[in-house]
């Protein structure tokens, strides 16, 4: 199998908390030649100091506080490798994930993006939030960023991430794409892993609701006006991001 060179964007800001977990569960699967980009997105915690202990093996980027897709577009614009992936900085990538992956794309070279199934699980130190939020209660197929290998031909095709928007970034992404009829390829495993905390409970909010309506609203458009040609068959929806 042809392993080509993998950049990984990790986007962070104050979240030196699940940090070092997120890093450690990439750099466990990198093949060699990858790189993971960490884009400090304006953090007044220890964040710095966490990307520090990483040396050489993550390339740390910063910039003033500028928003989620600011911070991609900055890890794409630094990415070598020909494809890329993406790991919050709360997350966990499932180990195996990227030899399914890759091995997706050598079967099928002319898959744009392959994707993998996403968990939830409540984080040990939220552990008073059970039974007041809810967390998936089994494996979901859906097309959340973290969860995707895309080609680097494709995240340029289909254009940078909209950084007017504070929420939804990435459905919006996953929708420009869909309309330009991208190859989506799926592998049946749970490829990454998505923490329920303190800290990611206040999505549900004016702005942020505002922002989803506007990406929707987006989509419809492109309906109407019969841009979007459907993904391929195994292609699952796309969802909220975390």
């Amino acid at each position: 199998m042809t392993t080509p060179t993998i950049s990984v964007v990790i986007p962070v800001r104050d979240g030196a908390r699940y940090l070092g977990e997120a890093l450690d569960s990439v750099l466990a699967q990198l093949p060699p030649g990858s790189e993971v980009i960490a884009v400090d997105d304006g953090s007044t915690d220890t964040t710095s100091a966490v990307l520090a202990t990483y040396g050489p093996e993550v390339r740390t980027v910063h910039q003033p506080p500028s928003g989620l897709g600011t911070a991609l577009n900055r890890g794409i614009a630094e990415a070598r490798g020909t494809l890329v992936a993406f790991c919050d900085a709360d997350d966990r990538w499932v180990r195996g994930r990227l030899t399914a992956q890759l091995a997706a794309i050598d079967a099928d070279p002319g898959l744009d993006i392959v994707g993998g199934s996403v968990e939830e699980f409540l984080s040990p130190d939220a552990a008073d939030l059970a039974g007041r939020v809810r967390v998936a209660d089994g494996p979901m197929q859906v097309r959340l960023l973290q969860a995707l290998l895309v080609r680097r031909a494709t995240l340029e095709r289909v254009g940078a991430f909209d950084e007017s928007l504070r929420h939804g970034v990435a459905i919006d992404w996953v929708s420009r794409a869909d309309a330009l009829g991208t190859r989506v390829g799926w592998v049946d495993m749970v490829v990454a892993q998505r923490r329920i905390h303190h800290a990611n409970m206040g999505h549900d909010t004016a702005p942020a609701r505002a922002d989803l309506l506007a990406v929707m609203r987006r989509d419809r458009r492109r309906r109407a006006a019969g841009a979007r040609r459907p993904p391929t068959s195994d292609s699952p929806p796309a969802s909220v991001e975390s």
